[in-house]
């Protein structure tokens, strides 16, 4: 993970308008200096005045050359969060996508589940019906066969009819 502090680069830039803003207050002042009527030591005056603005002009050139680096790394830092965002979606996206192919195949098992267990059901419940079906025809037929003293089986007649 990449970390570009906007705070630095916020205190950074307050840094830099101090510098911009006392460059600021020296021209003026030497606009002053410069506007001030001294005839004796005007050469003297304008010779030091010359140099404080060459002080100032560098000045300005390395605030401008720091601005520039500063300026270099604020996008290299945009142009990395952007790329790491992008990443970072990608990845995001890809998981939601497998999530989605993980619920198509367990929703799918399910219903193969769901349809074996009715299936199952429905089977066990044609063997209890057929159970109880068969149940009923033994009684009845228990019914038509009684035991005498004798230990003989005597049959109704009416299944002498059917035999």
């Amino acid at each position: 993970n990449l970390h570009f502090p906007s705070v630095d680069l916020s205190s950074v830039s307050q840094a830099y308008k101090a510098v911009l803003q006392d460059i600021t207050r020296e021209i003026s002042l030497a606009e002053i200096d410069l506007t001030s009527p001294n005839t004796g030591t005007h050469k003297l005056v304008l010779r030091s005045l010359h140099l404080r603005l060459e002080h100032q002009v560098s000045r300005c050139q390395h605030l401008q050359s720091s601005l520039a680096l500063v300026r270099a790394q604020s996008s290299h830092a945009i142009a990395a969060t952007r790329e790491q965002h992008i990443a970072e979606i990608s990845q995001l996206e890809s998981l939601v996508f497998s999530s989605h192919e993980l619920v198509r195949k367990q929703t799918r098992r399910y219903m193969e589940q769901m349809d074996k267990l009715v299936m199952s059901d429905t089977a066990i419940e044609q063997l209890i019906s057929d159970i109880q079906k068969l149940t009923e025809e033994i009684n009845v037929i228990n019914k038509k066969c009684q035991l005498d003293d004798r230990n003989t089986v005597r049959v109704a007649a009416e299944d002498d009819k059917k035999l």
